[in-house]
């Protein structure tokens, strides 16, 4: 069953497929007219969006009456995410009914609406039953809207995963990764951290920007970094995103310059296959979701 994996971005729907042997072998950008952050819009405009969207895909899969499996991508900025501190001491439904309480503190009305992926950090700072879980929250208006849509194309959803976790599989696959290493992605006016030590995710943040000046953002985080987890010796950051992410990663290696001995080496992702680092998430969902590599 042919295979593709679609990245959903601002208006923007990125296409990827890969060969057989791994390599991508077909990469390509559409402008829609709408995007998936507003539910209302997407409730109210669902026949119109259904119309573009079925368009656009049938020249994709070639009109094929073939079903075509698809891995979906989302940005952050399409997610809630959250971290909070858990007692695992307690039993399991204890522990899931307060994190849902969290969920409902933002979404008062709403919390059940939500798909919910947790991820335990390991962190341990107050105590060993007491450790910090990442909450990523994505709206089930949103999934079941996407499911519509691909449905209407013969298109069956095998995944939906969210890029800056995506983007660690490009990593593995295109590098030879540190033992602690920092993930930067920024696209728009968000910036998005996320550490990586031994294979596993240890600390994850964002940060809302200036749509024109992330430095005063970034060079907080790099204070929080250096004062909390130095021990760790992070040697590498690899950078991904929008617009301005020359700019960022100029300004990046000009700031770890300034650093006396910190030895980090920054890589903004780039190679000939994908071409842009904002396509490295693709790439990343594409081999970790049983597509060749």
């Amino acid at each position: 069953m042919k295979n593709i994996n679609l990245g959903f971005c601002g208006n923007n729907l990125r296409i990827m497929e890969l060969s057989e042997t791994g390599e991508v072998s077909r990469l390509e950008e559409v402008t829609l007219s709408f995007n998936l952050e507003n539910d209302k819009l997407l409730k109210k405009n669902k026949k119109e969006y259904l119309e573009e969207f079925s368009e656009i895909m049938h020249d994709i899969t070639d009109a094929s009456l073939e079903p075509v499996e698809a891995n979906i991508l989302l940005d952050t900025g399409l997610a809630f995410l959250n971290i909070i501190p858990v007692d695992f001491s307690e039993k399991n439904s204890n522990i899931n009914s307060h994190i849902l309480r969290d969920l409902s503190n933002y979404f008062p009305d709403s919390q059940k609406d939500f798909n919910l992926k947790c991820i335990r950090l390991n962190h341990h700072t107050v105590s060993e039953s007491i450790d910090e879980v990442l909450m990523i929250a994505v709206s089930k208006i949103k999934t079941e809207f996407l499911k519509s849509i691909c449905n209407s194309c013969n298109i069956i959803i095998k995944k939906i995963e969210i890029d800056q976790f995506a983007v660690e599989k490009y990593i593995r696959i295109k590098k030879k990764p540190a033992k602690a290493f920092l993930i930067i992605g920024y696209r728009n006016n968000r910036l998005d951290f996320s550490l990586i030590l031994n294979g596993v995710l240890k600390y994850y943040n964002f940060e809302i920007t200036e749509r024109n000046n992330f430095k005063l953002s970034l060079l907080r985080q790099l204070n929080f970094f250096t004062g909390n987890f130095g021990s760790m010796k992070i040697s590498d950051i690899s950078i991904y995103g929008e617009e301005k992410i020359t700019e960022l990663n100029d300004f990046l290696k000009e700031c770890i310059r300034s650093i006396p001995g910190l030895g980090i080496n920054v890589d903004l992702l780039y190679d000939t296959g994908i071409h842009e680092s904002k396509y490295a998430p693709l790439y990343g969902l594409a081999v970790s979701s049983g597509n060749p590599a």
